[in-house]
């Protein structure tokens, strides 16, 4: 089992926000008309998961030495600018 005592604040943020996903996505489907559970469950997970999970990989990519070292300066993406932090849904977002 998992001690959430032990983790680091990112972890806690990726936990937080992953917790919030579920929670869009319960509600949605709680919520959708009769007939239409697996397209609002469908149409949550493109809205809400999938965007948590890019930033999570982004996030982990973005964490790795190599990435900040080559050319001897900051690795560059299509999304340069961004910040390294996780995003993903927001309490504001529910």
């Amino acid at each position: 089992m998992l001690d959430f005592s032990q983790l680091s604040e990112r972890e806690r943020l990726i936990a937080e926000q992953a917790v919030l996903a579920q929670r869009c996505i319960d509600e949605r489907v709680k919520d959708a008309p009769s007939g239409q559970g697996l397209n609002v469950v469908e149409g949550a997970i493109q809205e809400v998961g999938l965007p948590l999970l890019t930033a999570l990989l982004r996030n982990s990519l973005e964490s790795r030495p190599e990435t900040t070292a080559k050319k001897g300066g900051r690795g560059r993406s299509a999304r340069a600018g961004r910040t390294s932090t996780i995003h993903g849904p927001s309490p504001a977002a529910f």
